[in-house]
């Protein structure tokens, strides 16, 4: 019965065909590195008698659409089929899923946990449709989230070490860059340091300057999309990676780079300072070697 249900689960309230509702899950734990198991525990409802023979999918995907972690199943880990299901029943179902090692080059990151039905043996594996609690039809189908942190979080000894302080509990701890004004393709990366939890995502902006022009620029949040600053927790460093196309044809002249962050939902920046002072348009000048 539904007096079952643990009161501390993750209400989802995804319905399938119209025969098995989704009510929650419990995610164990919710902090995990590669290689370690998460285990995903499934409360289904049974809404009536099903004909078809489903198998389950759960998967952790990365923010940036990356699958680390993936098993297949039936109910009961394999000793249920959904045929053998009654209405009116409650099934806790475990799902024991494991990071793949491979997945420590993508943290720190934020994986959204997908949970589903399908048909194995149909061709194209056959999903049934799927409703929300508001009755709009979903094609993916998230439940939760877990974070994936590093076996070994970043040193901060960057080539270039810096001091900028950013409101709500972000600095710049410094960066290293093979970029150049002779080099169009380049690495810029960032070691951003969490003093605290941001209360809001920001994205990073990488312009190329000359003495008063903007060049250039390079809008992306932090890590690919990866690991959102909301998610970041205090003491925390993250080593940020750029990949920058600089234009190749830029005349003789000096240039730098000017870093900063800002809100994407309202444009505005991040206050910024350095010895106590606010940076200028609250950007970060990197100088690169003459050209």
């Amino acid at each position: 019965s539904m007096t079952d249900i643990p009161v501390d689960i993750v209400p989802v309230g995804f319905t399938f065909n119209d025969e098995l509702r989704l009510v929650g899950v419990k995610i164990s734990p919710q902090i995990a590195m590669a290689g370690e198991t998460v285990s995903v525990t499934a409360y289904w409802q049974v809404l009536a008698p099903i004909a078809e023979d489903y198998s389950i999918f759960v998967r952790l995907r990365t923010l940036s659409g990356e699958t680390v972690a993936q098993l297949d199943t039936y109910p009961g880990l394999g000793t249920l089929s959904t045929t053998q299901l009654s209405p009116g029943n409650v099934i806790a179902d475990r799902y024991p899923v494991t990071i793949a090692p491979t997945a420590d080059s993508l943290t720190p990151a934020i994986a959204q946990i997908l949970v589903g039905l399908y048909r194995y043996d149909l061709p194209g594996y056959p999903r049934p449709p799927v409703l929300d609690s508001a009755g709009n039809l979903l094609t993916d189908t998230a439940v939760g989230r877990v974070k994936l942190v590093p076996r070994q979080w970043p040193s901060v000894a960057p080539d270039y070490p810096l001091a900028v302080t950013f409101a709500n509990g972000i600095s710049l701890a410094g960066y290293d860059s093979d970029c150049a004004a002779a080099h169009p393709n380049c690495t810029l990366t960032l070691y951003w340091r969490a003093e605290s939890t941001p209360m809001a995502d920001y994205q990073i902006f990488v312009q190329l300057w000359d003495d008063a022009h903007q060049i250039a620029g390079f809008d992306a949040p932090p890590r690919d999309g990866r690991y959102p600053t909301r998610r970041w927790a205090a003491g925390e460093t993250i080593a940020d990676v750029h990949a920058l196309s600089l234009p190749a044809d830029l005349p003789p002249g000096n240039y730098r780079l000017r870093v900063g962050l800002y809100r994407l939902d309202t444009g505005a920046r991040l206050s910024a300072a350095a010895d106590g002072a606010p940076l200028p348009d609250f950007a970060v000048d990197i100088p690169l070697p003459a050209r």
